[in-house]
């Protein structure tokens, strides 16, 4: 189930930077967009960047959660390593993998919905200091073993 999750993530990805969505041809996930500000655009932008991207984050940390073991792809061309953590790890991985998954729902969902949108600031700040702690405890619990 991981890897399919990590297989429907690199597709996304693929497609969401190669196909321009909003009308200023900007696409939603791009790195030097403002996360902060409230997003632009429609339907498309609301279903890939709300619901798809982020079921497919949260499920691959939800399966890291389940299996004990979190899964990823780094590299480029053809040289794509597999690289996996363990144990508490990946269970805090995992668990920053669903926030994040629904820092990019409440960003892209909840922004662009007409009722939701003066809502979106308190979650998408709590879910992205629970990814970061995560993150956090995973490096750090990563590089206590080394003197």
């Amino acid at each position: 189930m991981e890897t399919i999750c990590m297989g429907i993530l690199i597709v996304l990805g693929a497609v969401i930077w190669l196909v321009p969505f909003g009308s200023s041809g900007t696409n939603p996930l791009e790195p030097a967009d403002d996360m902060s500000a409230s997003p632009s655009g429609g339907k498309r932008e609301m279903l890939v960047g709300g619901v798809v991207f982020p079921l497919a984050l949260m499920i691959w940390g939800g399966t890291s959660i389940a299996d004990g073991e979190f899964t990823y792809v780094y590299g480029h061309g053809l040289g794509l390593h597999h690289y996996s953590i363990h144990q508490d790890q990946a269970q805090a991985m995992g668990i920053g993998m669903i926030a994040l998954g629904l820092f990019f729902h409440f960003h892209w969902f909840w922004g662009l919905h007409p009722k939701l949108y003066k809502y979106i600031d308190v979650p998408k700040a709590l879910s992205m200091l629970t990814f970061v702690i995560c993150l956090g405890y995973t490096f750090y619990s990563g590089m206590r073993f080394y003197p």
